[in-house]
């Protein structure tokens, strides 16, 4: 009989710490807090309903649950955020890992940068050899 209620003690532990340490994006069905709720009033059955139903598997290649779920998450840099604090510097990323999200919108946001520039620059030189007329000399 010890054992039983020793069994179920551990399940509920490991759900419970489970559920706390988990991102709330790899969470099914329900928030956190009624997760919570489940597993502390009904420890085995809130447990099982956990482990079988309640958690998304993370990840196999280290990102995150939004590749899965076909959910498209805009990250914004809030209106009230200090202009004057400089950006965290990004952590050394081992050779060949993939980027993470914030690394891949930066490097797009640097892509549509630049292709718009490339954009400018084309348009200028258009109206540069307009200006100019057909000898290349300035009017």
């Amino acid at each position: 009989m010890v054992l039983v209620f020793l069994a179920v003690l551990v399940i509920t532990a490991m759900s419970l710490y489970d559920i706390l340490s988990r991102d709330p994006a790899l969470v099914r069905l329900a928030p956190k807090a009624v997760w919570l709720f489940l597993v502390i009033v009904l420890p085995l059955i809130g447990a099982g309903l956990w482990f079988l139903v309640g958690r998304r598997p993370e990840p196999a290649d280290g990102g995150t649950a939004e590749g899965r779920t076909g959910r498209t998450v805009v990250v914004r840099e809030s209106p009230t955020a200090s202009p004057a604090a400089p950006p965290a510097a990004p952590a050394p990323r081992r050779p060949g890992a993939p980027l993470s999200t914030e690394e891949q919108l930066a490097a797009l946001e640097r892509e549509i940068e630049e292709d718009r520039i490339a954009r400018r620059i084309a348009e200028l030189e258009t109206e540069l050899r307009r200006r100019r007329g057909d000898d290349g000399e300035p009017a």
